[in-house]
């Protein structure tokens, strides 16, 4: 028997994960994460964009009937996007209808619009996003939510009136609602950096999305500081800041992926726009990213600091000093209760639900984890219980053949 048949019978097994409306605040479902930013008609052919709506170590992204959407997401050819930018209303909902209007702020892409002429995105009564919004720069286009289409679904428990249940106890894992979850990171000044930052690192500012980055020019080769690279422009090997044409697009934007050709275009600094066959001159590799080597979070420590240090925080001033006891209490508790909160696991793991948690022994599924877009465990004596009830199966499928 094919050992993909075995997987596939084994989540016959699995007992259904359970799903639950939230009254007014909502998270994004693990499993159903990433939308895509379609460069054609088809949305196949180039390879479309990804944004990850629940990376790991940043802030969740939430659905509040109040706050609308707020949080961080990622998009692997447009970066960071932040859903309360600066200066403006940023993401909103509609309670009753679901529809989402505004714009969030992508450090690749600027602005993009929830709402805009002649399409909207809004969530339906099952969680789902449906609809296109829209954003430019050469690696834009129509960012497409439908969960038919093979990864460019999102789904959040967050449900339009109309379709909630009847008011429960939201609280998850301990005494902090989901409600609350806002108020945790109120203190934190670069949602798109992890950690708590109670103030802008040294070196840093606000980008017009409230996004912390670098106060250091990206491309030394062009008159000006430019905080990123142009959205009409790549950083090549060389640390250079070049135009992006239809001749070299090609070099730095592959149309079409294929395992023979992943090697070739090995990409060393998934942070910087286009493929990077090297790291930049001028850069270094941190944490798998590129970053400038005058990056520096903390200009009043000894060479170069890439993250904040353990038990130390950026003061008023932009310092980084060293945390206090209650400080480094405080600083862990709020993290404590934004995982209880994050309804987003780090891996998803499969196994019968009768099965003792000490008795459960997971083993990572590599392909079901790139199925998924997030790690995926099967317990192994769930897996093993499956293969002998598929085996008595076949043995007395085989004896009535015989017979």
């Amino acid at each position: 028997m094919k050992i993909s048949h075995i997987f596939i019978l084994s989540f016959l097994f699995l007992s259904p994960f359970a799903i639950q409306a939230s009254v007014s605040t909502g998270t994004i479902e693990s499993g159903n994460k990433t939308a895509f930013i379609c460069h054609s008609v088809d949305c196949i052919t180039p390879t479309p964009g990804v944004i990850n709506f629940a990376p790991t170590g940043t802030t969740p992204v939430t659905i509040d009937d109040t706050n609308g959407i707020d949080g961080v997401a990622w998009g692997n050819q447009i970066g960071w996007i932040n859903f309360d930018p600066t200066g403006i209303e940023g993401v909103t909902i509609n309670s009753s209808t679901g529809i989402l209007s505004g714009r969030a702020w992508s450090q690749g892409a600027g602005w993009i619009n929830f709402s805009p002429t002649g399409q909207s995105v809004r969530i339906n009564s099952n969680g789902e996003f449906i609809g296109f919004a829209w954003t430019g720069g050469p690696f834009g286009g129509w960012i497409k939510f439908d969960c038919t289409f093979a990864g460019a679904c999102v789904k959040t428990d967050w449900r339009p009136v109309a379709s909630r249940p009847l008011p429960v106890n939201i609280v998850s894992g301990g005494s902090t609602s989901q409600n609350n979850i806002s108020s945790l990171s109120v203190s934190d000044m670069c949602l798109n950096i992890p950690e708590v930052q109670y103030a802008v690192p040294s070196n840093y500012i606000k980008d017009q999305g409230g996004l912390c980055v670098l106060n250091i020019d990206y491309c030394k080769n062009i008159a000006g500081t430019q905080l990123t690279v142009p959205s009409t422009m790549i950083l090549d090997g060389a640390g250079q800041c070049i135009t992006l044409t239809k001749e070299n697009k090609e070099k730095f934007v592959p149309t079409k992926m294929t395992s023979a050709s992943i090697e070739i275009y090995k990409d060393f600094c998934p942070n910087l726009f286009g493929l990077q066959s090297k790291v930049p001159e001028g850069f270094v590799e941190n944490g798998g990213e590129c970053l400038p080597q005058e990056a520096d979070y903390c200009l009043n420590l000894l060479g170069n600091q890439y993250s904040v240090p353990k038990n130390m925080k950026v003061d008023t001033n932009g310092e980084c000093v060293k945390m206090s006891s209650v400080e480094i209490e405080r600083n862990n508790a709020i993290k404590e209760e934004i995982v209880k909160t994050d309804k987003n696991p780090k891996a998803l793991i499969l196994g019968y639900n009768f099965i003792p948690n000490f008795l459960k022994k997971s083993v990572p599924v590599s392909f079901l984890s790139y199925l998924f877009g997030v790690p995926v465990r099967v317990d192994g004596l769930s897996l093993l219980i499956t293969l002998i009830i598929l085996s008595l199966i076949i043995y007395i499928i085989k004896r009535k053949l015989i017979i």
